[in-house]
């Protein structure tokens, strides 16, 4: 009999393995504290808009928690569409500082699509 070789996989840290998958949830927890800053007697509309950023990150990892490619690209445009809103209605920095940390969770899940998990 032939033996057939397996493919070559790398090996993944448990660290670098849960790390964009917590940074991701620390950012939309972060988006979610957006809430805070609403004025006494806000409407519903603006508790929607307040919480949408921050449930929208929650509900992608959830929806891509083991699917690292599909989460690399649903970050890259959570990121580019969260650039296109921002240059409308906020500072070049700020949008800098929203949109940073998405790339780098995008960057974390494509580095994490061809490994395989070990503890």
């Amino acid at each position: 009999m032939i033996k057939m070789k397996r493919k070559h996989k790398k090996r993944i840290h448990s660290a670098l393995y849960y790390a964009p998958r917590v940074l991701a949830l620390l950012i939309g927890l972060f988006f979610l504290l957006m809430l805070f800053d609403l004025p006494y007697g806000f409407t519903l509309c603006e508790l929607l808009r307040a919480l949408l950023p921050g449930m929208i990150i929650i509900l992608a990892i959830l929806l891509t928690w083991n699917k690292p490619r599909r989460a690399s690209l649903v970050f890259l445009i959570l990121s580019l569409l969260y650039t296109m809103i921002g240059f409308a209605y906020l500072e070049e920095h700020v949008v800098g500082v929203v949109t940073l940390p998405l790339i780098i969770v995008s960057a974390l899940f494509f580095f994490n699509t061809k490994s395989e998990f070990v503890l």
